[in-house]
């Protein structure tokens, strides 16, 4: 068997060869690089995402495709953004990109389609 077990002190194991510092898409656990989670291009932790896959938006440290009702994916911040109040789904952050209306928490909205 070829590679490394461990590493000397200020190195780190990644895939059986000791480095300097992780690289990009990995996180440093107990001296050893490990892969970042799925859709997640950088992290701190397997529960923390800083920065996700273009076909990804972070939402609470966590990579998501699609975002969660009430959100929406921003393809300027990377992140799921909150929908205007009166939405409860949307494509944007305005009461016009709403898709679904939040008639739940009292508000009614106007549901606007191409023409």
């Amino acid at each position: 068997m070829k590679g490394c077990r461990e590493c000397y002190e200020g190195k780190f194991l990644s895939n059986g060869q000791c480095i300097a510092s992780c690289p990009e898409g990995t996180y440093l656990s107990s001296n050893e690089c490990i892969e970042c989670p799925s859709n997640c291009s950088r992290c701190s932790s397997a529960a923390e995402c800083s920065e996700c896959d273009e076909e990804a938006f972070l939402n609470n440290g966590q990579c998501v495709a699609p975002c969660p009702e009430g959100k929406y994916g921003s393809a300027e911040t990377g992140k799921c953004e909150e929908c205007a109040q009166a939405c409860y789904s949307c494509t944007g952050p305005t009461e016009s990109d709403c898709v679904g209306c939040n008639y739940a928490k009292g508000y009614g909205c106007l549901l606007y389609t191409s023409p």
